[in-house]
């Protein structure tokens, strides 16, 4: 089987991947799946510590229904991660969704955690494979602490706590995916009602991403994007927040 690096690397068929950051040195060209169907792969990490999950439910929703009803989301696609935090998975058919596909990944200990996993080609017309392949689970402990280390802050504290009233936990990680610190995370929408900040060992923070690489994002607008600025490069990021939902999202920049 040919190596690939990316799904346009493949003369004929796709390209298997199941991490993206760090790359996928396994990764491999495979026959596009029968019936118009999509294929979809990845690990599942800890947000905070970047081990894989073992055993944790992969649910692949529809993102309307991931974002108004994450419990009861009906999923499209649906497995459960192997010994080293694996999952592959295939639909019977072409794939329907209007706007996108969400991860909803779930095991004990962890909040339910949501991850963009794949964007329609056009209208509702998915490729074979999906476009993300780190999907994250955010610890309870993790949320708890940061809840508590927000209250005393006035703009963040009506929106506390994470999780049950939604909110969005990011990483910032280079290429190998290694957490970065010096980062920054603002607003495209000038006048933008979202609250950023920025995990700093035993406290939260609202100057710039420290050793962990995390920050906080709570009051996003419906879909708002955000830039993520580091020392050598930004990227561009959109946030979902969902009551009962953690919305995940780890932007790799250079």
């Amino acid at each position: 089987m040919a190596g690939c690096a990316m799904q346009g690397g493949c003369d004929d068929g796709h390209c298997i991947i199941f991490s993206d950051a760090p790359p996928d040195e396994g990764a491999y060209c495979d026959p596009l799946p029968p019936n118009a169907a999509t294929r979809a792969t990845g690990t599942v990490r800890s947000l905070s510590t970047q081990v894989a999950a073992a055993g944790a439910s992969v649910a692949i929703a529809p993102a309307l229904q991931a974002v108004t009803n994450p419990s009861g989301a009906m999923p499209i696609l649906f497995d459960t991660t192997d010994g080293a935090g694996e999952f592959d998975v295939t639909s019977a058919g072409p794939v329907e969704s209007a706007i996108g596909l969400i991860a909803l990944a779930q095991l004990d200990g962890f909040y339910l955690t949501g991850t963009t996993t794949a964007e329609p080609l056009e209208g509702n017309v998915y490729p074979p494979s999906n476009d993300v392949h780190d999907l994250w689970l955010v610890n309870n402990a993790d949320l708890d602490q940061w809840s508590a280390l927000m209250q005393s802050d006035v703009e963040a504290a009506p929106y506390l706590p994470l999780g049950n009233l939604g909110g969005v936990v990011g990483l910032v990680r280079d290429p190998n995916g290694t957490p970065m610190s010096g980062v920054t995370v603002t607003p495209v929408r000038r006048l933008s009602q979202a609250v950023v900040r920025y995990v700093a060992g035993a406290d939260v923070v609202d100057s710039e991403t420290a050793a962990s690489g995390i920050f906080i994002i709570v009051n996003p607008g419906l879909a708002e994007e955000f830039t993520v600025q580091g020392p050598s490069g930004s990227a561009t990021i959109v946030a979902l927040s969902a009551e009962g939902l953690v919305f995940a999202v780890a932007p790799v920049l250079p």
